[in-house]
C-alpha cells in the first residue's frame, strides 16, 4: 500500500485500535470487532485489541515482567528480553476473519508508555532499569522485534501508541526518538498515535524519520488544530491521522457534524490526511462504538465525493 499514491486522492478511513469486548469471550469479541469494522466500511481495520488492555497485552509476552492483575501495574522482576511477538495471534485471526478483503494494521504500545506503566521489584530497583531511558531503550528493542513480526505476517500498516507523550515535559525529545528505534527498517507505512494536547510536543514528532502518519485526537481536543501547518506536513513528508469522533463521549455524532469537522481539518492541514476516531473505543458501549464508525465512514465518503 503506497499511502502517498492514495492519500490526497481519496479519504482513507482507519481506527486507532481497540474495540469494546464487553462480556464476550475472546474469539467472539475479536470476530465481532473485525466484522463490525468491515461492515462499517473502514479501509484499514485492526484486530480490536480485545484480549487485554494496551499495557498487559504486551507486558505478558516480555521476559522479565510479571503480571499481577487486580489493577496493579506489571512488575519488572528480571532482565527484559524478547519472548514472543505480542498480538501476532490476534492479528492472524483478524486476517483470517477478513478473508483478505480488508487492509489490517498491526498495533504496538510504545516503549515510553509501557515504561511508565510498570513497577520495578524492590530488590531489582537499583539495577540498570532504574534509569528511565535505559528501560525505554530496552523495551524499544523488544518492540522492534514485534514490529518486524507483524510486517512479516502481512500487516499493511504498523501503528505505535504513545498516549503518555502528551503528559510528559521533561526529556520528551529524547523519549520521542525511541519511536524511530522501534520502526527501524520497517517498509510498510507507519503511524504514531498520541492523544491529549500535543501543543508542546508536536514539533518533536515532526522530526521522526521512520513515522509516516502523525495521528491525534482533534474532535475531543480541538486545540490540536493549532499545531502543524500544511507546510510543516509537506516539508517533513508527514500525513495527519485526523481524529474526528470523540471516543470519550457516549453519543453518536450526526453524520453532518462529522462531515463539517473533517472539512475543517482539510482546510487547516490540507488533503494529506486519514480519517479515524480520536482514540481507541474499548470503554464505549458496543452500539455506540459501531454507530460512531458507521457515521464516520459515511461522513468521509461525503467529503471525498465533494473533493474528488
Amino acid at each position: 500500500m503506497d499511502l502517498y499514491k492514495e492519500v490526497g486522492k481519496k479519504l482513507i478511513t482507519t481506527v486507532v485500535g481497540s474495540y469494546p469486548p464487553n462480556s464476550l469471550n475472546y474469539e467472539d469479541a475479536l470476530t465481532r470487532a473485525v466484522k463490525d469494522q468491515m461492515y462499517a466500511g473502514i479501509d484499514i481495520i485492526s484486530d480490536g485489541q480485545v484480549r487485554a488492555n494496551l499495557i498487559d497485552l504486551f507486558a505478558q509476552d516480555i521476559e522479565g515482567i510479571e503480571l499481577r492483575g487486580d489493577s496493579l501495574k506489571p512488575r519488572i522482576v528480571g532482565n527484559l528480553a524478547y519472548k514472543y511477538p505480542s498480538t501476532i495471534d490476534d492479528f492472524l485471526k483478524a486476517k483470517e476473519i477478513s478473508e483478505g478483503k480488508s487492509k489490517i494494521a498491526g498495533i504496538i504500545t510504545g516503549p515510553t508508555t509501557l515504561s511508565y506503566s510498570m513497577d520495578i521489584e524492590p530488590k531489582f530497583s537499583l539495577t540498570k532499569y532504574a534509569n528511565r531511558n535505559y528501560l525505554i531503550g530496552g523495551l524499544a528493542d523488544i518492540l522492534h522485534e514485534n514490529a518486524k513480526e507483524l510486517e512479516r505476517a502481512g500487516a499493511d500498516l504498523i501503528q505505535i501508541d504513545e498516549p503518555c507523550f502528551s503528559l510528559l515535559q521533561k526529556g520528551i525529545n529524547e523519549k520521542v526518538k525511541f519511536i524511530d528505534r522501534v520502526l527501524d527498517g520497517i517498509k510498510v507505512p507507519t503511524k504514531l498515535h498520541v492523544c491529549g494536547n500535543i501543543s508542546k510536543i508536536y514539533k518533536s514528532l515532526l522530526n521522526l524519520e521512520n513515522v509516516n502518519i502523525l495521528d491525534h485526537e482533534f474532535s475531543g481536543n480541538q486545540n490540536n488544530l493549532n499545531t502543524y501547518s500544511e507546510e510543516d506536513l509537506i516539508s517533513n513528508e508527514k500525513i495527519i491521522g485526523f481524529g474526528c469522533v470523540n471516543t470519550m463521549r457516549e453519543t453518536i455524532e450526526p453524520v453532518k457534524d462529522i462531515e463539517n469537522f473533517i472539512q475543517k481539518g482539510i482546510k487547516h492541514f490540507g488533503k494529506n490526511l486519514l480519517v479515524d476516531p480520536d482514540c481507541g473505543m474499548r470503554i464505549l458501549p458496543h452500539e455506540i462504538a459501531f454507530g460512531k464508525l458507521k457515521n464516520m465512514v459515511i461522513a468521509a465518503k461525503r467529503v471525498e465525493d465533494k473533493l474528488y
